[in-house]
């Protein structure tokens, strides 16, 4: 009962200082991780409009010991001209006033916008399904689409990446193709990459001259080495400045089942997005072909509706807990070596501008209504429709 009665006394003395500094907080479920992150920083910038300056003062607060905190370095500079003035403030914070402003949160949220993208609607100890951080993503979805504006400071960006690739031995002339897996499942990933599978892609890359690069931070396979591949990953170069620039000196990337196929849509490059079994929620960008990841019951070995999987996907169960699809026992479907690179072969005739949808994949996204898919420009592959459009989306 103390506790409680001192939680209130410093909720009170703290929700006076936020009223006398007119603070609002920005408030997110998915900041954490690089790709995640600049997700929802560019939801923040598209919304940017509807905040009250002239009344609020709006603040980000990053852990001291999180990934957030590496943001302090390129914040603003990164994301804003001299002449622009920056939507908020940066703050890094140490695990005693993080707890105190959890405190504060789990009294009033009236100090809060809350920005966040994932499946909650992020008020703190949260506990219900929330619909309204799937509006959010709609919302999201829908001002990208109308939205061509970069959220990032172009000059400085030209002039970082020069300094990087140099320390990298990249040449000016060479062509980057940016590479990623999952060593494990999680979230959007169902199942862990095969890394066999992307060997016959690797092979296309190389003799057209491209440079890979392996990116995240899983280890990067063995079976990669002979490749002469730069694993950047496991690099003394990896860092969140770097993870941007690596991102913007790339001429495609390859992402599986990761937010990290969120750097490539924030600075405007080409990826291909594998095996997510998040059908709802894939890609919104329009330089972007994806190829999901579908379920198969095993006691009959027919696929799951693409209704039942979204149903799955989007539960109070998954949202908290994960899917366990072997007690569950459902097989995971990713995509196959032959699928990759017909997909790898359709995201460069995209950019080329050789590409022609087919009448089904102008239709796709019609499957997905009241879903964040729905509003998507990005392209379902052509094979991945071939394979399973009959059996998923009857």
């Amino acid at each position: 009962m103390l506790v409680g009665v001192i939680k209130k006394i410093i909720f009170i003395i703290i929700s006076i200082i936020i009223k006398i500094f007119k603070v609002r907080i920005l408030k997110n479920h998915m900041f954490g991780s690089t790709g995640h992150t600049f997700l929802e920083l560019q939801y923040v910038f598209l919304i940017s409009k509807k905040l009250d300056y002239k009344k609020y003062n709006y603040y980000l607060f990053a852990s001291q010991s999180g990934f957030l905190s590496e943001l302090k370095e390129i914040y603003p500079s990164f994301f804003y001209t001299n002449e622009q003035k920056p939507i908020f403030k940066l703050k890094v914070i140490n695990k005693y006033f993080e707890y105190i402003l959890n405190i504060i949160l789990s009294f009033n949220n009236n100090f809060t916008v809350d920005v966040g993208l994932g499946h909650f609607t992020n008020n703190y100890k949260e506990n219900r399904s929330g619909l309204d951080g799937f509006n959010r993503y709609i919302n999201y979805y829908r001002l990208k689409s109308v939205n061509k504006q970069k959220f990032y400071n172009e000059v400085i960006f030209k002039n970082q990446s020069h300094t990087l690739k140099k320390k990298l031995g990249i040449k000016v002339e060479d062509k980057v193709v940016n590479i990623h897996l999952k060593t494990s499942s999680g979230n959007a990933c169902a199942k862990k990459t095969d890394p066999q599978t992307y060997i016959q892609t690797i092979k296309y890359l190389k003799k057209r001259g491209y440079k890979i690069i392996f990116i995240g931070r899983e280890k990067m396979p063995n079976i990669f080495k002979k490749y002469k591949i730069f694993d950047y990953a496991n690099s003394q170069f990896a860092n969140l400045k770097n993870d941007l620039l690596i991102t913007y000196i790339s001429s495609f990337n390859i992402c599986f089942a990761s937010g990290v196929y969120s750097l490539a849509n924030y600075l405007n490059k080409p990826v291909l997005y594998l095996g997510s079994w998040h059908l709802n929620i894939q890609s919104h960008y329009s330089k972007c072909v994806y190829f999901p990841a579908v379920l198969k019951l095993e006691k009959n070995n027919k696929y799951v509706n693409h209704k039942e999987q979204i149903r799955k996907a989007v539960s109070d169960k998954v949202v908290y807990k994960g899917f366990n699809f072997k007690k569950e026992k459902i097989k995971v479907i990713n995509p196959t070596s032959s699928d990759i690179l017909y997909s790898f072969k359709e995201l460069e005739n995209l950019v080329l501008k050789k590409y022609k949808k087919s009448f089904v994949q102008k239709k796709f996204n019609k499957k997905f209504k009241g879903h964040p898919q729905e509003y998507s420009q990005s392209i379902v592959s052509k094979k991945f429709l071939k394979k399973y459009y009959s059996k998923v989306f009857n």
